[in-house]
C-alpha cells in the first residue's frame, strides 16, 4: 500500500473520531440549542419591533428637524436679505454723510468768506461814517456861516433901504422947503407934507418867514389889491415890511404890509407894473432865496 494512502486512511480515521464526538455533543445539546434559538428569535423580533418604533420616531424627528431646518433656512435667507438691505442703506447713509460733510465744509468756507466780507464792509462803513460825519460837520459849519452871512446881508440890505428911504425923504423935504422958500408961501404946508410922507418898505431880517396867502380882496377906496396872510407881529411882521409872493417857484409880486395884527397881516400887492393874478394858497416869503 502506498504511503500516501496510509496517511489518508489515518486522517479519515481521526476525522471519523471527531465526527463521532461532534455528533454526540450535538445530540446532547440539541434541545439547548433549539431553546436558545427560540429565545434568540424572540429577542430578534423584540429588537426588530423596537427598531421599527425607533425608526418611526427617528423619521418623525428627522421630518421635524427638516421642517425646522427649512424654517431656519428661510429665516436665514430673510436675515441675509435684510442684512443686504441694511448694507445698502448704510452705504447710502455714508454717501449722504460724505455729501453733508462736504456741504458743511463748503458752508464753513462761505461763512468765513462772508465774515471777512462783513468785517471789511464794517470797516468801510466806519470809514465812510467818519468821512460823512466830517463832511456833514463841514457842511453844517458852511451852511451856518452862509446863513449868518445871509442874515448879515439882509440886515445890511434893510439898513441900506432904510437909509435910502430916509435920504429920499430928506431930499424931498429939502426940495419942498426950497420950493416953499422960493415962492414965499405955504412953508408950513411943505414941511408938514414932507414929515408925513411914508418911508420906503424894508426887508425883514432874521430867520426866513414862510407862509401862504389866506384871502385876496380889493381896497374900495384906492382900488389896490390887498392880500391877507396868517402871520402877524408875533411872527416878526411889522407895518411897511416888504414880503415876496411866489407861485411854483416863480416870483409874482411884492406884498407891502399896511396893517399887522398879532396873528395876521394885510398887505398891498405891488406887481411892479406887471399884470398878475394873486390867489389864496400862493406862497409868501420874507426874502427870496436861491
Amino acid at each position: 500500500m502506498h504511503i500516501l494512502t496510509k496517511i489518508l486512511m489515518v486522517f479519515a480515521a481521526v476525522l471519523a473520531i471527531f465526527l463521532s464526538a461532534l455528533t454526540i455533543a450535538y445530540s446532547a445539546n440539541t434541545d439547548k440549542i433549539v431553546a436558545d434559538y427560540a429565545q434568540a428569535s424572540a429577542h430578534a423580533e423584540s429588537v426588530s419591533a423596537s427598531s421599527a418604533v425607533q425608526v418611526t420616531q427617528a423619521s418623525e424627528i428627522q421630518n421635524r428637524m427638516k421642517a425646522e431646518i427649512d424654517q431656519i433656512s428661510r429665516r436665514a435667507a430673510d436675515f441675509e436679505s435684510r442684512i443686504n438691505e441694511l448694507q445698502r442703506e448704510n452705504a447710502g447713509l455714508r454717501d449722504a454723510r460724505a455729501r453733508a460733510e462736504a456741504r458743511f465744509d463748503s458752508i464753513e468756507g462761505e461763512k468765513r468768506v462772508l465774515t471777512e466780507t462783513a468785517n471789511t464792509q464794517a470797516k468801510l462803513l466806519d470809514s465812510y461814517r467818519s468821512e460823512v460825519g466830517k463832511l456833514l460837520a463841514g457842511e453844517l459849519a458852511y451852511r451856518k456861516r452862509e446863513l449868518e452871512l445871509d442874515e448879515r446881508i439882509s440886515e445890511l440890505e434893510s439898513q441900506r433901504e432904510v437909509l435910502q428911504a430916509n435920504v429920499r425923504a430928506l431930499q424931498e423935504q429939502l426940495t419942498e422947503s426950497r420950493m416953499a422958500m422960493g415962492t414965499g408961501a405955504a412953508g408950513t404946508l411943505a414941511i408938514s407934507t414932507g414929515a408925513l410922507r411914508a418911508a420906503e418898505p424894508f426887508t425883514i431880517t432874521g430867520p426866513l418867514i414862510r407862509t401862504r396867502v389866506d384871502r385876496v380882496t380889493t381896497d374900495a377906496a384906492t382900488g389896490s389889491l390887498l392880500a391877507q396872510v396868517p402871520v402877524g407881529s408875533a411872527g416878526n411882521i411889522r407895518s411897511n415890511a416888504k414880503l415876496f409872493i411866489v407861485r411854483d417857484g416863480v416870483f409874482l409880486a411884492n406884498l407891502i404890509i399896511v396893517q399887522a395884527d398879532i396873528n395876521w397881516s394885510v398887505g398891498r400887492v405891488d406887481s411892479l407894473g406887471q399884470t398878475v393874478e394873486i390867489r389864496p394858497g400862493d406862497e409868501v416869503f420874507s426874502r427870496l432865496t436861491n
